[in-house]
């Protein structure tokens, strides 16, 4: 990004930008040095295809060696699913011509991974069936896919914890007392829950007026 240029525009603009333009994933040191592109926004794909992608909302593995990311394309919306789902970068290897490879995990609208501490499974976002979105399960190597929740509205921003469990927004009983639309919140999801990392033993958290969504699990003390 150059330095000096508005970054703040009307939200078409934003969205029209990203499907010409695409987005990458960069990695630097804490303090913003030695940046390094570990993706581009024109991943060849099909032949006559629109190649411009955007490649977001990475998670690193425990150990350092991976990272899993979420792919879009602006051709996937006319059903060119080469342009959607999970990538897997292998910061343990180094291709011919010094970049790292990356692996295809999924193709269809999933998105959000998370890594757990071991390293086991992968936590994602899936549009399994209709327009909703449940929390999903996958091995590293695509295999066992485990959809856990089902409910008939957005299950969401789901995330690990160190001891394995599962904290997530859930949508299905909506918004109590506000407009759904109040202050431009779009993202109709509900309360946080807690549940085992196979999808049982389901619990509430929450139980506010407002939308309480994207959850995040803390270690150590809170200042």
């Amino acid at each position: 990004m150059k330095t000096g240029v508005i970054v703040s525009w009307p939200w078409h603009y934003w969205f029209a930008g990203r499907a010409s333009n695409g987005g990458w994933i960069v990695r630097s040191k804490a303090d913003g040095s030695e940046a390094m592109n570990l993706t581009t926004s024109a991943i060849p794909l099909s032949a006559g295809a629109n190649n411009t992608l955007n490649t977001v909302f990475p998670s690193f593995s425990s150990d350092g060696t991976k990272i899993i990311f979420h792919i879009w394309g602006a051709d996937a919306e006319d059903g060119d699913t080469s342009q959607l789902g999970l990538r897997i970068i292998h910061l343990d290897q180094v291709t011919a011509n010094g970049t790292y490879p990356i692996t295809v995990l999924t193709n269809w609208w999933d998105t959000l991974p998370s890594l757990p501490p071991d390293g086991t499974g992968i936590l994602f976002m899936g549009r399994v069936s209709g327009g909703d979105y449940d929390v999903c399960t996958i091995a590293p190597d695509g295999s066992d896919l485990q959809v856990l929740t089902s409910s008939e509205a957005n299950d969401a921003h789901a995330v690990w914890s160190y001891d394995g469990r599962i904290m997530y927004s859930r949508g299905k009983h909506g918004f109590q007392a506000v407009c759904a639309l109040y202050d431009n919140t779009f993202q109709l999801y509900g309360q946080v829950n807690n549940m085992a990392a196979d999808g049982g033993n389901k619990r509430g958290l929450t139980n506010s007026l407002w939308e309480d969504s994207m959850p995040a699990y803390v270690t150590g003390e809170l200042p």
